[in-house]
């Protein structure tokens, strides 16, 4: 439990950090509620689709990169489970790498 706590909470903090900074806050999932104990958090839908429709390429600063933590809103890839994001590491969005989903 507390693992989930801890991954909660740090997406949520992921999340407050970039929302403003476009170029980034396109390729997270939106985070829209977390209960005060972190318990719960609620983030904006995402699709998961075809592996054949994943980009091969992706910012630099996703850690762990595996379809299962990657779908779609529309038609931008978002990343939905982004608690090991090391923001401090290339914080340029438009610095790609290759994705191997």
């Amino acid at each position: 439990m507390l693992s989930i706590l801890f991954a909660n909470v740090m997406e949520w903090k992921i999340w407050e950090e970039i929302q403003d900074y476009k170029t980034m806050s396109k390729w997270f999932a939106p985070c829209e509620f977390i209960t005060d104990d972190g318990k719960v958090l609620i983030q904006h839908k995402v699709r998961i689709r075809d592996i054949e429709k994943y980009p091969k390429k992706v910012p630099t600063f996703f850690t762990d990169i595996k379809q299962d933590n990657f779908g779609f809103i529309g038609k931008q890839l978002v990343c939905f489970d982004y608690n090991t994001t090391i923001l401090t590491k290339n914080w340029n969005a438009k610095t790609l790498k290759n994705a191997n989903f």
